[in-house]
């Protein structure tokens, strides 16, 4: 019996609402995906949908006269960037990947082909923001925290995958009965989780997509509504835009920052950039101190914009290419014939509040995104399905199996670490770590945890070499060097050091491990206690008294610091000074202790793996009378204080500070 056209019709409008749900419940997530199953059902699911898009391999996006030419120059650009690299093998699964992607605008387009198939698509995607909105709330209500991010696992990709989204989802109002229901219910819980995860980039998008929305209400009254539900949507932002106007936000000062950094890379690198995704291993080379803005330990995977990310790993050229494909998308859709417009135009309002949200930060390595991108597109896209030709439908398989082959290596080696880090037994991890090795032997984190484990400071500090821009690979090969008493040992903290200007574990080491009063001593002394006052309560002060009283003579009489700091740290060194019980406390250098700050998570997209890296003892009564922050977290301190080549304080001019 022969198949109701309904039901396959179904199937094939209901695949793309099906990968969004899979991207952003499971393995497009910024926590879940960062598992080896994950990942593998990700590269799966993407390559198998592309398959459908096919056909489309000339010209996937629809771009008209000259796309070859287009999409030559872009493979041009992404291969020479990838070769140039100093990191390549950050952007080798994305490279793998992206024809896969390319082809997935046309295989959602070719998914709602037909008028019953657009409706049922877009009643799917309604279900699932609806689904993943109400998915926020109610785990947020449960779980607790300080707002909605379940399931994306962060409030700023939550806010931004629901707004992209929500104007495609609403479409499926466009006729009474069932689909206006379930738009308004999704439309509904994305606004309230948006609000509520207090995501300014969020809130700016789907305030300008609101706006942009306004053009589709004739009546009168309703846009009166729809004004006073925008002014409701924008009050929560008001505190916020008024602390940035006052040059009060922290936020905003991190992100100028970064900006100032990623602008400082792409001068470095114009032509090719660093290399596609190269700003997780190496951004931090740019990064330098910022009292008040930026803490000890920062991890920022990305430059919180995506421009600038573009402009640093692919070059000026390589972004400009990319983002006029991105534009001449848009103009040829909105060219394009008028059929499916309610479609087309919520396609393409999703695209640009995703757009006016990537202007504060779109990681890319969060595949969540990337997918709902492709979605909204294909929804552009849908009545302009070309026509499949068998040969070349069988040649885009072929290719596509090559590319999806490269990826076997580096997922066998992703199980494999997985399987070390919940190895109960040391041998298992050690083994599970050289395996992983062998198929992937240009992925840092395998060869750093592998050092770790086995007091390798030779492998250490080639991990540390293939991720340059990553302090904590720094300072453990650093560790294990001094351990091991190799020559370049002090060279390699002093990396760590400039990496993160703020840490008190490099200087403080340093400081210690020399004998002796000498003013670089002194001064690095003084700098591990400007960045870490409860270091006056470390035990090894006790055989090093006089350096302690020096160092903290040198804060005395620096004047780029808070005058009221410096006297406070004066008075805690008087208070603490004799201090000696029996009891004593650890303050630890924990790497993927939290999940907000893993070094595994956000640099390399793999699960945390909790590991001390290094510990001081302090002394418990002295620790106790402790109660001042770091002067580093001060936004008047002078930030050239901790430009000091050597991991010492400096004075205004840039020089060392004088007994």
């Amino acid at each position: 019996m022969a198949r109701p056209a309904f039901v396959s019709d179904a199937a094939a409008a209901l695949l793309p609402a099906l990968l969004l749900l899979a991207a952003g419940g499971w393995w497009g997530t910024f926590p879940a995906g960062a598992g080896a199953w994950a990942a593998i059902a990700a590269q799966a699911s993407i390559v198998a949908f592309a398959l459908l898009g096919a056909g489309a391999w000339r010209d996937p996006l629809r771009l008209g006269r000259g796309a070859p030419l287009l999409y030559a120059a872009l493979a041009v650009a992404l291969v020479a960037s990838y070769r140039a690299s100093p990191v390549a093998r950050a952007g080798h699964v994305g490279l793998l990947l992206l024809p896969a992607f390319l082809l997935l605008p046309a295989a959602v387009a070719r998914c709602w082909s037909s008028p019953r198939r657009r409706r049922l698509g877009v009643a799917g995607v309604a279900a699932v923001v609806a689904a993943v909105a109400a998915w926020s709330l109610i785990a947020w209500m449960i779980v607790g925290g300080e707002r909605p991010a379940l399931p994306l696992g962060h409030h700023n990709l939550l806010a931004t995958w629901l707004v992209a989204l929500l104007p495609l989802a609403w479409t499926a109002g466009a006729r009474p009965g069932a689909g206006r229901a379930l738009a308004a219910t999704a439309t509904a819980a994305a606004v309230a989780a948006v609000l509520l995860s207090r995501s300014l980039a969020g809130a700016v998008a789907l305030l300008v997509v609101a706006i942009l929305s306004l053009r589709a209400l004739r009546r009168g009254p309703h846009r009166i509504a729809a004004l006073v539900l925008l002014a409701l949507f924008a009050a929560p932002s008001l505190p916020r835009l008024m602390r940035m106007a006052a040059a009060e936000d922290a936020s905003t000062g991190a992100r100028l920052a970064y900006a100032e950094a990623a602008v400082q890379g792409v001068s470095a690198r114009p032509l090719l950039g660093w290399g596609p995704g190269a700003a997780a291993w190496t951004g931090g080379r740019f990064l330098g101190p910022r009292p008040g803005v930026l803490p000890a330990g920062d991890v920022a995977s990305h430059f919180h914009s995506l421009p600038l990310d573009l402009g640093y790993e692919l070059g000026v050229a390589g972004a400009l290419l990319v983002l006029a494909i991105a534009g001449l998308f848009v103009l040829r859709r909105r060219r394009a014939r008028q059929r499916a417009r309610g479609l087309r135009r919520g396609a393409l309002l999703g695209l640009l509040g995703l757009a006016v949200a990537a202007l504060g930060g779109l990681p890319l390595a969060v595949i969540a995104l990337p997918v709902a991108a492709a979605v909204l597109a294909g929804g552009a896209l849908a009545t302009e399905v070309p026509p499949a030709r068998p040969r070349d439908v069988l040649l885009v398989y072929a290719l596509l199996a090559a590319f999806a082959a490269g990826l076997v290596a580096p997922d066998r080696a992703h199980l494999a670490y997985d399987r070390a880090r919940s190895a109960g037994d040391f041998a298992d991890s050690v083994g599970e770590l050289r395996a992983a090795l062998r198929h992937d032997p240009s992925f840092p984190l395998y060869r750093a945890r592998l050092a770790w484990l086995t007091d390798d400071a030779a492998g250490a500090l080639a991990a540390a070499r293939a991720a340059p821009g990553v302090a904590a690979l720094w300072f453990a090969a650093g560790v294990q060097g001094q351990n091991e008493g190799a020559p370049w040992a002090d060279r390699a903290l002093v990396t760590a050091c400039r990496l993160d200007p703020f840490g008190p574990f490099v200087p403080f080491r340093l400081a210690i491990a020399t004998p002796g009063h000498k003013r670089l001593t002194v001064d690095r002394a003084a700098r591990a206690l400007a960045v870490e006052p409860r270091l006056l309560a470390a035990t090894t002060w006790r055989q090093r008294m006089r350096l302690r009283l020096l160092a903290v003579g040198r804060l005395r009489a620096t004047p780029g610091i808070d005058a009221d700091w410096r006297d406070a740290i004066a008075r805690l060194t008087s208070a603490t000074w004799s201090r000696r019980s029996a009891t004593t406390s650890l303050l630890e250098l924990n790497l993927d202790a939290e999940a907000a700050t893993s070094l595994s998570l956000h640099l390399f997209r793999r699960a945390p793996w909790p590991t001390t890296l290094d510990a001081i003892e302090l002394d418990a009564e002295a620790l106790a009378r402790i109660d001042l922050g770091p002067a580093s977290s001060l936004p008047g301190v002078d930030p050239q204080l901790f430009r000091d080549p050597d991991c010492a304080l400096r004075d205004r001019q840039g020089t060392r500070l004088d007994h």
